[in-house]
């Protein structure tokens, strides 16, 4: 029993694990409050050129959550390089 509980929860973790690698841009869609049209996060990194901090919320253990912050990071530094701070919420 013990090596049946382990084995599932080892596959269970490896299995969320894995998940970071198969995030594409399939897996969301993003829309303009303003226009209710779809955009990219290339769009938003662009559009923060008049703004000084981004608020990026999202609930714990989501994997598309977290995909969505790394690609904003990376398409914010691409436009802004050295002026891209990036602030983490840990306690």
């Amino acid at each position: 029993m013990k090596n049946t509980l382990l084995l599932a929860t080892a596959t269970l973790f490896f299995s969320f694990a894995s998940t970071k690698d198969t995030l594409t841009e399939n897996n969301y869609k993003i829309y303009s409050s303003k226009t209710s049209k779809e955009v990219t996060l290339n769009d938003i990194a662009l559009q923060m050129k008049n703004y000084d901090v981004v608020f990026f919320g999202e609930e714990h253990n989501d994997s598309v959550a977290h995909f969505l912050q790394n690609e904003l990071f990376k398409a914010l530094y691409a436009s802004y390089g050295d002026k891209t701070t990036l602030s983490m919420e840990t306690f």
